[in-house]
């Protein structure tokens, strides 16, 4: 799907008079819209995050006023994925390349996005050879002014990271897989973590940038998944406390000692897990490096 997604890409920005010109993220995805003859909208009260509104006279991509601008860009582009999508000789090239029953519009239109946003050749020939952490996501969503998951699924994507995405919100103290394999779901901190944790976000807004990149540079949580631990990045915000939980390659053995490990490492095509996963049960306690 990333290639077909490169595919159609390429063919739209070439439509827009963009031929002669390496693709690079941080493309202004407004102006493409306008060139491609669409009026972007922010509009309130809307009820999903974007939609397309095309007619004889005008088309329209309205867009949900409520998120960050980094979600809006990322719409956007789904949406003028939507958009080459109605063009019927598109859609059927897109049927005869994937099949009826591998064709997911909504998946195709987020990798389109994602290709628009973030090239994938210039993130492989950017971040060949690093390691798995929030310096290289944080670079890239700097880079390509995208979201924390948007950056995440696409280096997973592109890298085969073999990580997890987790955030413990403030408000009710709850931790999600915000992107990654989903078996790492419904993670349990004991007290005395969660009173560790809940300090690094007090007073964060009075914080100098610097500490925090200090604080959170020199911290990995460990959690366990039966008896296996896995070390966890940490990054404190204003509302809570992102996880990089990186997960280790499989033992190359087989047999049923390792079951587990394949269950912990399945990741759903373009690390997008389609369900819920396992529910799984997680303890973890802060250690400083």
């Amino acid at each position: 799907m990333n290639a077909l997604a490169e595919t159609l890409v390429t063919a739209f920005c070439h439509a827009l008079g963009f031929e002669g010109r390496k693709r690079r993220p941080k493309v202004d995805v407004y102006e493409l819209a306008e060139r491609a003859g669409a009026e972007a909208r922010i509009e309130r009260g809307l009820h999903e995050d974007g939609r397309v509104e095309d007619s004889p006279l005008h088309t329209r991509i309205l867009l949900w006023s409520s998120p960050a601008e980094t979600r809006r860009r990322f719409t956007l582009g789904h949406e003028l994925g939507h958009l080459v999508l109605s063009d019927p000789r598109v859609f059927r090239m897109v049927q005869l390349e994937l099949g009826d029953k591998w064709l997911q519009v909504e998946r195709l239109c987020d990798a389109f996005s994602a290709e628009l946003l973030m090239p994938r050749r210039w993130v492989a020939r950017r971040y060949v050879g690093t390691e798995e952490g929030f310096d290289v996501l944080r670079d890239l969503t700097h880079e390509a002014d995208v979201s924390f998951s948007a950056g995440f699924i696409h280096l997973a994507s592109v890298l085969h990271w073999r990580a997890s995405l987790l955030y413990l919100r403030r408000d009710d103290w709850s931790c999600t897989v915000a992107a990654g394999p989903s078996q790492l779901a419904d993670v349990e901190i004991d007290t005395h973590s969660m009173d560790f944790l809940r300090s690094l976000t007090v007073g964060h807004a009075g914080r100098r940038r610097e500490e925090l990149d200090s604080v959170s540079g020199n911290l990995v949580l460990h959690l366990w998944k039966g008896s296996h631990q896995i070390s966890c990045e940490l990054l404190p915000t204003r509302n809570g406390v992102w996880f990089l939980a990186v997960l280790p390659r499989p033992p190359k053995e087989t047999g049923p000692a390792n079951e587990s490990w394949r269950d912990l490492l399945h990741v759903a095509d373009d690390a997008w897990p389609e369900g819920d996963g396992e529910r799984a049960s997680e303890r973890a306690r802060p250690h400083t490096r």
